[in-house]
């Protein structure tokens, strides 16, 4: 089962003779659904730092290839 806030915002309980306490349910669903957001926001949060760290990767290798390249280029014309 993926959950997500909205899943756990909607999930309802049906309340019997000895049921569960409706606001005892709804105040931990409502902590529950707080982490989820949280998470949910990390997540982005971590996925959006992981594309900047694969651009800024791919930039720094092209930057290596030119300084490779640039010092082969003296390396040649030393001798």
């Amino acid at each position: 089962m993926n959950l997500d806030a909205n899943a756990v915002y909607e999930k309802s309980f049906t309340v019997g003779h000895e049921g569960y306490g409706c606001r005892e349910v709804d105040l931990f669903l409502d902590a529950v659904i707080e982490d989820y957001e949280t998470y949910d926001e990390n997540i982005d949060r971590l996925e959006a730092a992981l594309q900047r760290f694969k651009r800024k990767a791919v930039e720094l290798e092209e930057q290596i290839n030119n300084l490779s390249d640039i010092n082969e280029e003296i390396k040649r014309s030393m001798l």
